[in-house]
């Protein structure tokens, strides 16, 4: 964390990164629950780990949006990784966009409510078996 920050307001978005950083290693571990629960093996239970770890490939993370071809700009803009990535380097660059934070936000709410309940159904239906 860089003390040459003087707006008290970009102070907090450090901590806001913080809580994303967190609430994003709380849904994928959901995430990889609920597909290690519904693999019949431990072999494709790990496919998840791999579309995991490509995803933020096809955002921003390494290239702008606009440098992509169409087809993989459409893909890139819509994408859960997209606005997490934005989100979490605007702070290093001194900018504070609440439309990100927000936005990554909701992407990690959303998401992880899918896969906390799918991953409630998916323990319910194998502890029945």
């Amino acid at each position: 964390i860089s003390t040459s920050m003087t707006s008290p307001a970009l102070s907090y978005a450090w901590l806001i990164t913080a809580a994303l950083l967190l609430g994003y290693a709380i849904v994928f571990t959901w995430a990889a629950l609920f597909f290690g629960l519904i693999a019949k093996t431990a072999e494709s239970a790990s496919i998840f780990g791999f579309v995991a770890l490509f995803l933020p490939y096809l955002s921003s993370a390494f290239v702008p949006i606009e440098t992509m071809p169409f087809a993989l700009q459409i893909f890139a803009k819509y994408q859960q990784f997209t606005p997490i990535t934005d989100a979490l380097r605007s702070p290093s660059l001194g900018v504070l966009e609440w439309a990100l934070l927000f936005s990554s936000l909701v992407w990690l709410i959303r998401l992880g409510l899918a896969v906390y309940f799918a991953s409630l159904w998916a323990y319910a239906k194998k502890k029945c078996k």
